[in-house]
Parts: C-alpha cells; sequence; structure tokens
C-alpha cells in the first residue's frame, strides 16, 4: 500500500511540473507560468487563434493534461473557452483580459 501511495505522489509531482513547466523568465507569477497560457500568448500575439485540439500538441501535454489544465485555467479566470464557428467538434481557447494585462504587467510591457 506504501509503495503505491508513494508512487502515486511521485506521479502527481511529475504531472503537476509538466503542466505548470518552467517560469518564464521576467514572469512571476506562476500560474503565467503553465505553458498553456504561453502558448496561448505566444499564439495570439500572432493574430492566430488557439483551438482545443491543438494544444496538446503545441505544449508536449497529453490531452487529458491539456484539458484537465485547461479546466483549472479557466476556472481561475485566466483562459475562456468557447465553441469554433468553423468547426463544431472543437473549440477555441482565449486568455481573458485579466491573464493578458498580468502577463504584460509581470514582463515589464506596458500595461494600460
Amino acid at each position: 500500500m506504501r509503495n503505491f501511495r508513494d508512487a502515486t505522489r511521485a506521479s502527481l509531482a511529475s504531472l503537476l511540473t509538466r503542466i505548470r513547466g518552467k517560469k518564464p523568465e521576467g514572469v512571476r507569477d506562476t500560474t503565467l507560468a503553465s505553458p498553456l497560457v504561453m502558448a496561448i500568448h505566444q499564439r495570439e500575439k500572432q493574430g492566430l487563434p488557439t483551438r482545443l485540439v491543438e494544444l496538446h500538441r503545441i505544449t508536449g501535454l497529453t490531452q487529458p493534461e491539456a484539458l484537465s489544465a485547461l479546466a483549472r485555467l479557466e476556472r481561475i479566470g485566466m483562459v475562456e473557452i468557447e465553441p469554433d464557428h468553423t468547426n463544431r467538434f472543437d473549440s477555441v481557447v482565449a486568455l481573458t483580459d485579466d491573464a493578458r494585462w498580468r502577463l504584460a504587467r509581470d514582463s515589464g510591457s506596458q500595461v494600460p
């Protein structure tokens, strides 16, 4: 039983590390260090939409890991998930205004 608990703890710790990712330089907020947030942010800067189905490929997370992390980010108000009007089987993920403001603030960019 103890080995199972230890293995589960190690597995969860590994998953959390992968979800959180390494903290990018200049970003103080740990939530913003999420590879999902950073991937969405980079795509938004390029004027590209981010579809739910793409995120696991972009970040290297499995689909279940990406979905779980996105659900958490949506609950805390960092991302919005909307239906994709060009593909009824997919959704588009975008940063909230608050997330964009926090990214700008923490990177030292001009904050409106």
